[in-house]
């Protein structure tokens, strides 16, 4: 993309985002300017007490697991000066419904990693 006559890079990539090693590589190597690590994890989606802790904590596993593998890698690198960081979360961080609480469990606690990162 290109704006006011300055250049930059947009790059999409598909890979396991849990992978420590290969985000490491990517943002030393890149060193982006803005980095938005968004995975998502699918859910069940039922009542909590149908739930056991493997249907009910996917987006634990992946959804917080890969936030905080992505900007742990970028605060240690450090990214450059101004370089910003989203980490996207979902309302229903805010009005948990009853057949997905797992998942907005989950969006709370990018929420609140956010905050804590920042």
């Amino acid at each position: 993309m290109v704006h006011s006559g300055m250049t930059s890079r947009l790059i999409s990539l598909c890979f396991d985002a849990n992978d420590p090693l290969l985000a490491a590589r990517i943002v030393e190597v890149e060193r982006p300017s803005i980095l938005v690590p968004n995975a998502g994890a699918r859910s069940i989606q039922r009542p909590i007490r149908f739930h056991t802790w493997e249907t009910f904590s996917p987006q634990f596993a992946f959804d917080v697991k890969s936030a905080f593998t992505w900007v742990r890698e970028a605060l240690l690198l450090p990214l450059d000066k101004g370089s910003v960081i989203f980490i996207g979360a979902s309302g229903a961080a805010l009005r948990p419904m009853g057949l997905n609480s797992g998942y907005a469990a989950a969006k709370a606690a990018l929420w609140a990693f956010a905050r804590s990162a920042a």
